[in-house]
């Protein structure tokens, strides 16, 4: 499956018209109908019913479609995401801690060094006692009260 599948179900499934669906997509209609039929025989069902005249829904297709434009609302914002964060400079802070219960005390403190720094990507996890003593002796740890920061 991929997202010119969806993207041409989508614009079908909205449409109910496989002409239009390939103006929007600005590709042929013979193209849009290869997607369709694709994802159809990849699904392992129909998603839409035809006839020379009409193009309805199935009752996989009704199910489908908000599935497919979640997908592809997702692909989009993540592509806009990476798009934005290529063009800033993000600042990644890894922090191991040996508790899970310093976690909440954590994550309550870093959302507000987002809120007053956005670039700030922090990566939390929980770090063996031992691995924390080999990152302090390779110098690649900065102690700072209870919490042990890492970098890279």
């Amino acid at each position: 499956m991929n997202t010119d599948q969806l993207k041409s179900f989508i614009q079908v499934a909205e449409n109910l018209n496989f002409a239009r669906a390939a103006e929007i997509l600005n590709i042929t209609q013979s193209a849009v109908s290869r997607q369709i039929h694709s994802l159809e025989e990849e699904l392992g069902t129909r998603l839409l019913h035809r006839t020379t005249r009409t193009v309805t829904l199935t009752p996989a297709g009704i199910s489908f479609l908000e599935d497919a434009k979640n997908v592809v609302g997702r692909l989009d914002a993540a592509s806009r995401k990476i798009q934005r964060h290529q063009s800033s400079s993000i600042q990644i802070l890894t922090i191991g801690c040996t508790d899970e219960a310093i976690l909440d005390l954590l994550c309550k403190v870093l959302k507000s060094c987002r809120a007053q720094i956005p670039e700030l990507y922090p990566f939390l996890k929980v770090i063996p006692h031992r691995s924390i003593l080999g990152f302090f002796t390779r110098e690649r740890l900065i102690c700072c009260s209870d919490f042990r920061m890492t970098f890279r």
